[in-house]
């Protein structure tokens, strides 16, 4: 059956049908601003995932007096651009940092209706639409702006139909998403089996064996040694070099990555930064070369690693969150790569993790690292027979992840087309 459609006159929604309405967000819902602490009021994180108690992981400061309150019901959203798409219903009462708006709404509404509604990815770009800031990581929008953005109002009954039908759909769409999800880590956990099981054991499954004395590795092959690590690499390092200004980054000029530029342990030669060559030329030290192995010693992102294979850009640097490595005629530039993906050393890196406020990977606590050392052309051998695995893992891992992105577009128009009335929800839908 088809329905007649106006125009909503909101250019972002397009036509909704004709008995309904189109209202302002202020229109709806009130500002609530009221601070409260957290000693009063559970602390709660406006996640993408929708009002979750306060996450671990949570920046947090020691302001815990200075917070908003958040009512059940209540519908709050994250004013900043770099937290897009946290948003939702609170579930219960509580507090939340300051720099999300809280909705309290000031009508008859079905608030599940308005969720699904913020949820959408054009309400998302109306939303920041409307902010203002210095650059985009920093741009907020706030509630005197959000209060004119225009949104359909259905009648209520068609609110509520319309939320449980998203309910119902969206929820399977989830399921298959969490089961592609599922599959992807199992493939990721797959691939660091075989790494692990590769620069520890080699590919010989009847090697006979030796006890090993590298923590975390039971037994080598008995034709492999041990050696630390710093007698076979030579960590590169800036030595007494100043930090760069922000007018000092060019346009034009010699590519100086950071640890951005290390995505899933691959180099990526985009997003970067350049420097000139005065600069450049002060660390001669660190200037790449191929084959070198770049690792980030500082901060989270501690031991992620990625092979310098190739330079389309010419002559590049690093800054300091990054280590220079280069490796020993005894060492295979590859094999170490993959020694640093395996369990044993990550295992390291996470005792670092945990044992620091900031971790840093240094000379000082690679000193205990100890490396198995199969002879040259067996490492060459490992890494050829890696890069080919995971080479068809990641092939694997790429058509899941295709999946999950059809899904989540499917799921994307299912929402919109709902929520502005162009797929006709009946009772019996």
């Amino acid at each position: 059956m088809e329905r007649k459609m106006k125009d909503s006159g909101i250019p972002w929604i397009g036509a909704i049908p004709e008995h309904w309405e189109a209202s302002k967000i202020g229109q709806l819902y009130d500002n609530r601003y009221v601070r409260v602490s957290d000693k009063d009021f559970e602390p709660l994180s406006v996640t993408m995932q929708g009002i979750l108690p306060q996450l671990e992981t949570a920046a947090k400061t020691d302001d815990g007096d200075n917070r908003k309150l958040v009512r059940k019901g209540d519908f709050a959203i994250n004013s900043r651009s770099d937290r897009r798409g946290s948003c939702g219903i609170s579930p219960r009462d509580g507090s939340v940092s300051l720099i999300n708006l809280i909705l309290a709404p000031r009508t008859s509404m079905n608030a599940d209706y308005y969720n699904w509604l913020f949820h959408t990815t054009l309400f998302a770009d109306e939303f920041y639409s409307w902010g203002h800031g210095i650059v985009a990581d920093l741009w907020t929008t706030r509630w005197q702006e959000m209060k004119n953005i225009a949104i359909p109002v259905p009648p209520l009954a068609e609110q509520e139909r319309i939320a449980s039908y998203l309910d119902e759909e969206c929820g399977e769409i989830d399921e298959l998403i969490e089961v592609e999800q599922q599959m992807i880590s199992d493939l990721e956990s797959y691939r660091q089996a075989v790494i692990t099981e590769a620069v520890t054991h080699g590919l010989n499954p009847v090697a006979q064996n030796k006890q090993s004395t590298i923590q975390g590795i039971k037994d080598i092959p008995s034709n492999w040694n041990e050696v630390n690590l710093l007698k076979v690499i030579y960590l590169r390092a800036r030595l007494g070099w100043r930090g760069l200004k922000a007018e000092e980054y060019v346009d034009v000029g010699y590519p100086f990555l950071s640890a951005f530029n290390i995505v899933n342990n691959q180099l990526v030669w985009e997003n970067l930064n350049f420097i000139n060559q005065l600069r450049y030329d002060e660390s001669p030290e660190i200037k790449l070369s191929l084959h070198d192995i770049l690792i980030v010693k500082d901060g989270a992102g501690i031991g992620k690693c990625a092979r310098v294979e190739n330079m389309p850009l010419g002559e590049s640097t690093v800054n300091s969150s990054l280590g220079v490595i280069t490796v020993s005629e005894t060492l295979y530039y590859s094999y170490l790569y993959y020694f640093f993906l395996s369990t044993p050393f990550q295992d390291n890196v996470l005792f670092l993790k945990n044992g620091m406020g900031v971790p840093h990977l240094t000379q000082e606590n690679l000193k205990s690292v100890r490396i198995p050392l199969p002879p040259v052309d067996e490492q060459k051998t490992i890494a050829n027979f890696l890069d080919s695995k995971c080479s068809e893992i990641d092939g694997l891992i790429k058509v899941k992840q295709e999946k999950i992105e059809t899904l989540k577009q499917y799921r994307q128009s299912l929402i919109f087309e709902a929520v502005t009335g162009k797929t006709l929800i009946t009772n019996n839908a």
